[in-house]
């Protein structure tokens, strides 16, 4: 249908308005931008990101002012490059609709350009998390250079985290924290960077976090464990660890430093909509965002348990 200057006037402000209300909308309720730091200063239009992580060996030591046997260190830097891809999707109106609105000021539905956005949203959050087998990203949870610890079940019922007694659970959690030391250590011995941050599947983050410690004790597993290991700072339940093992079947724990010189996520744009597009018989907004998933710096700030 063909509409008079005045009337894609009116439309193109509409548009405008629309565009406005949808990005003031909040982000989706979405957890992987609160658990993973961003990269900084990428470029809206870079195809490719390079990174470096770094093993570094050696150690320092007291010395006389005449020593000679100066411990050599050294720092091995290795490229890597990923690919920044596009995820999109679109929402439209109908020249009926825009019809309908010029002539009695009919109300526009967003419900599609909200949606549009909330699953853009999604998507980003996903990949963040879980990478995307098809477009070649690894996530948080199931990078394949993690390395993988192996929890003792010991000798009491239940799983190596839900079912326990707080023995059991607190040995767990110990016995990840001693691996991921163990990874960082030095020459000297000492770990050159510690774990901040321990994720679990929401049904072993809800086990200890509403068992008490003993029957005599309504402290709760979780409150203990905070108190006992306080340099871990972030507590958190992650939907996606659930079943998240290499095998598919069992649930995974990830301990990691949550810090952008270990780990970060790639996200050039994070939401952003074209202008209207005339189509045969509607108006299309396209809708995309520029991802790269998670990356890893430094792949002995992270440990994965399966089977928790």
């Amino acid at each position: 249908m063909f509409f008079n200057d005045e009337q894609v006037v009116k439309i193109r402000e509409l548009f405008r308005q629309i565009q406005t209300e949808i990005y003031g909308l909040d982000r989706a309720d979405l957890t992987a931008i609160t658990l993973v730091p961003a990269e900084t200063n990428l470029k809206e239009w870079i195809r490719s990101y390079v990174y470096k992580y770094v093993t570094e060996v050696g150690y320092a030591k007291f010395v006389s002012d005449y020593a000679e046997d100066l411990p050599p260190v050294a720092r091995f830097l290795q490229a890597k490059a990923v690919e920044i891809k596009t995820i999109a999707d679109s929402y439209s109106f109908s020249e009926q609709e825009l019809n309908e609105w010029l002539a009695i000021g009919t109300r526009i539905d967003t419900a599609e350009a909200e949606t549009a956005k909330a699953k853009i949203d999604e998507k980003v959050d996903e990949t963040i998390l879980k990478g995307d087998a098809e477009a070649g990203f690894q996530g948080l949870i199931n990078n394949a250079n993690v390395t993988m610890y192996v929890p003792n079940v010991g000798a009491d019922s239940g799983t190596v985290l839900k079912g326990r007694d707080l023995a059991g659970v607190t040995a767990t959690i110990q016995g990840m924290i001693d691996a991921q030391k163990t990874l960082a250590a030095n020459d000297a011995g000492k770990a050159t960077v510690k774990a901040d941050s321990l994720l679990l599947a929401p049904a072993d983050y809800a086990y200890i976090a509403t068992t008490p410690i003993n029957a005599n004790n309504s402290t709760t597993m979780l409150e203990w464990l905070k108190k006992t290991f306080p340099q871990i700072t972030t507590w958190a339940e992650v939907e996606e660890l659930h079943n998240a093992s290499a095998s598919g079947d069992k649930d995974r724990a990830v301990l990691y430093k949550k810090d952008r010189k270990c780990v970060a996520y790639l996200l050039p744009i994070p939401f952003r909509q074209k202008q209207a597009q005339e189509r045969a018989l509607h108006y299309k907004v396209p809708c995309y965002a520029r991802c790269g998933g998670t990356i890893f710096k430094n792949l002995k700030s992270v440990i994965y348990a399966d089977g928790v």
